[in-house]
């Protein structure tokens, strides 16, 4: 992997840039790390690393970092800001990694250098192999894709335009866990997904797709009960947090069970039925 410059084209190889954003920010280029603990300093490089290799003007900048209300200095701040950047990147072998691009700045970095971009590319590779029925081609690039999470994304980035960037991707990997999950009850691991469904519904209680996925995982398992009292939290959580009833699929499931209880219980009663008349 090696960074892009605009201005001075591909750097040497001996030269390797490792960007990783699933956790906190970190960049490593041949063994040296990134110092920066500027908060704002941070902030800034963050943005310019989400929209790696496009222009973020100086407005976009301003308004992420200082709101509706920057001070009358703010140009001259981010100037100073920019430059800390470049300095920091320039220590660790990364110089003119930072471009001026009216109008604004854009940071020009190969895209291979960042986890996200693994994360990404593992994810389509699971999605592609899913499509084809290779399970188990599937579930090692979800568990490849998931094994790059760190962490939130820029974990230690406290901003609003990052918070979006970080709940997007906490959507996506929550969806490719499901998945991952899904794989491995058809491949028979019942017990190991129960397990971990039941860390993650604790860690996201308003998700109802787990919850229904606990639920399959529970009635795989023959544990219809269990399964019943998964759904019946669910319920009241969701009731009592947002207002709302359980989703169909949710729903479906409970139906599911008791329909098939009672239609237990009608076998066992007629077998009961015409054992009594026998035996008189």
């Amino acid at each position: 992997m090696v960074i892009l410059s605009l201005r001075t084209g591909w750097i040497s190889e001996k030269n390797i840039l490792r960007i990783r954003l699933l956790g906190p920010l970190e960049i490593e280029n041949s063994g040296q790390y990134l110092t920066l603990t500027a908060p704002r300093e941070r902030a800034v490089l963050s943005l310019l690393l989400l929209e790696a290799n496009r222009t973020v003007s100086i407005e976009q900048l301003v308004e992420a970092i200082w709101g509706e209300s920057p001070p009358a200095t703010v140009r001259a701040q981010m100037q100073i800001c920019i430059s800390a950047i470049r300095r920091s990147l320039t220590r660790i072998g990364a110089s003119n990694v930072v471009e001026t691009r009216p109008p604004g700045y854009q940071l020009c970095v190969a895209p291979e250098a960042f986890d996200t971009h693994s994360f990404d590319a593992l994810a389509r590779e699971g999605a592609v192999a899913l499509q084809d029925n290779r399970l188990s081609a599937a579930e090692t690039a979800l568990t490849g894709a998931l094994d790059l999470w760190a962490g939130p994304l820029l974990a230690d980035i406290d901003n609003d335009v990052v918070e979006s960037h970080r709940v997007s991707l906490a959507d996506r990997r929550l969806a490719l866990v499901e998945e991952l999950h899904a794989i491995k009850l058809q491949r028979g691991a019942t017990v190991e997904v129960i397990a971990a469904l039941r860390i993650l519904v604790t860690q996201n209680p308003l998700c109802e797709s787990l919850h229904a996925q606990l639920m399959e995982a529970l009635i795989l398992a023959g544990r219809q009960t269990d399964a019943l009292t998964v759904y019946r939290r669910a319920a009241r959580l969701l009731k009592d947090e947002l207002g709302i009833q359980p989703c169909r699929r949710l729903v479906t499931l409970m139906e599911q069970i008791l329909d098939d209880g009672r239609a237990s219980e009608s076998t066992y009663a007629h077998g009961a039925t015409w054992a009594s008349t026998r035996l008189s």
